[in-house]
């Protein structure tokens, strides 16, 4: 990934005679690191820096995850605290260690931490940056399947943040892809490793204003695409179970040629693969009158 050369700040040298704050790093995850995040930065102390005063460096094998200054606060932090650490001199580039010794770009990073807090540290990054940074590096293939960004965005759950309603959550979601998608168009045909594109994962997950929103990109081609398993989108769509919200999404993807009939490898159409599953003959018929209705003409 490339990032503008303009990356850092002059780190502030220590007031003499100040006491060294606690590392961060040293802290279980709480209102104390949080706090000691934000002290370390403010008294101008190296954001890179391990709790045992090391720097780990980028691409060097560990044992441990990146616990610097910099990795907490794009894995943990604010925005507020992603603005201490842009003055503290953080470097917008550096990637961050995590999981069994990979190493990702501190865009994956945050969207692997707080979601509701992901879109305002993305557009902090990308004008501290002084230009667009490009949002689709991929986790090491050890660590979340080698998927990209795009991937790790539309699967991104909420479920431990409590406070966060469903409505909001989905808003955060697609306002991030539309600011992904502006520069990057092209990600909406990343496949994972299982050849899955963005929109297969979408309609499996039920994220069907995510799934519109992908669509508005080369929609026949994504229609077309199906994974390394023969699945397209309408066996994603299938995945996610009966749900009156996703006829919207169901006729846009009939009117650019998606197919209910389209066999898999498993000689499986996506409209087999509903009624193999349904409760009753009511939902059955429901699925045939779906596909009828949006089946291309």
């Amino acid at each position: 990934m490339t990032v503008s050369a303009a990356t850092s700040l002059a780190v502030a040298e220590p007031t003499p005679g100040s006491v060294l704050p606690p590392h961060p790093g040293s802290l279980p995850v709480g209102a104390d690191r949080q706090a000691a995040i934000s002290q370390w930065l403010t008294q101008g102390f190296d954001p890179h820096t391990q709790p045992d005063g090391q720097r780990l460096e980028p691409g060097q094998a560990f044992d441990a995850a990146d616990q610097s200054p910099w990795a907490l606060v794009l894995l943990e932090g604010t925005s507020a605290h992603l603005g201490e650490a842009l003055a503290a001199g953080a470097e917008l580039g550096r990637p961050v260690g995590i999981g069994a010794g990979g190493w990702v770009h501190p865009t994956l990073a945050i969207l692997s931490g707080p979601l509701e807090e992901a879109g305002l540290k993305l557009r902090q990054l990308k004008a501290a940056a002084a230009g667009p940074i490009t949002l689709t590096g991929r986790w090491p293939s050890g660590v979340r399947r080698g998927d990209a960004l795009i991937h790790l965005l539309v699967t991104a759950s909420f479920s431990d943040q409590v406070d966060l309603k469903p409505a909001l959550a989905e808003k955060y979601i697609v306002d991030l892809i539309e600011d992904i998608m502006g520069t990057r168009p092209d990600i909406a045909l990343m496949r994972d490793r299982g050849g899955a594109i963005p929109l297969h994962r979408a309609l499996a997950m039920g994220r069907y204003e995510v799934a519109q929103r992908l669509l508005q990109v080369a929609p026949r081609a994504q229609a077309a695409a199906k994974d390394h398993q023969g699945n397209g989108a309408f066996h994603a769509l299938v995945q996610g179970g009966w749900n009156p919200a996703f006829q919207g999404v169901a006729r846009t993807l009939g009117s650019h040629g998606a197919s209910w009939h389209l066999a898999n490898a498993r000689g499986v159409s996506a409209l087999d693969e509903a009624l193999n599953h349904v409760e009753d003959n009511n939902e059955a018929v429901m699925w045939r009158n779906l596909a009828q209705r949006t089946s291309p003409a």
